[in-house]
C-alpha cells in the first residue's frame, strides 16, 4: 500500500517536475555556455585569491 501511494504520487508529480526543470534547463540553454563557463571561472578565480591570500598571510 505504501508502494502504491509513493509511485502514484511520483508518477502524478512527474510531468510538472519534469516540466520545471525542462523550462529551466531551456532558459539555461537560451543563457549560453558562456555564463556558465563565467561562473565557473569566477569560483575558480575566487578559490585561487581565497588560497593565495592564505597563503601569504600564513607565510
Amino acid at each position: 500500500m505504501m508502494t502504491s501511494t509513493t509511485y502514484s504520487h511520483t508518477r502524478n508529480y512527474a510531468p510538472k517536475d519534469y516540466a520545471d526543470g525542462d523550462t529551466l534547463y531551456e532558459r539555461e540553454t537560451t543563457l549560453g555556455l558562456g555564463d556558465r563557463f563565467l561562473w565557473g571561472l569566477a569560483v575558480v578565480a575566487v578559490l585561487a585569491l581565497t588560497v593565495g591570500f592564505y597563503g601569504w598571510v600564513l607565510a
